[in-house]
């Protein structure tokens, strides 16, 4: 049933993961600017969490995602995030 299109269903370590064939790698890499064979940007497991929250429950303030940790989400971490253009800034929160 998936035989015509860009993905493809793979059983990996006991589970199933959905991905993108590889012949179309190139063309991926190209849309978003990187190179092929490039590595990807490394994160901290923090990071990572992070991110996913942002990507998540968007829009969320930093305060909003400290509430969610238990934990204060350092400036330092978001700054990390967008400089590597993971992130960007969205319309400001009336609330503090």
């Amino acid at each position: 049933e998936l035989a015509g299109r860009p993905y493809e269903l793979v059983a990996v370590a006991g589970g199933w993961q959905h991905r993108t064939k590889k012949v179309f790698g190139d063309v991926i890499h190209a849309a978003f600017g990187t190179p092929a064979g490039q590595g990807a940007k490394e994160l901290s497991q923090l990071e990572t969490l992070v991110l996913m929250c942002i990507a998540y429950f968007q829009p969320i303030t930093r305060g909003e995602l400290s509430s969610f940790f238990g934990k204060e989400v350092s400036r330092d971490l978001i700054g990390v995030l967008r400089a590597q253009d993971l992130i960007a800034s969205g319309p400001r929160s009336p609330q503090p």
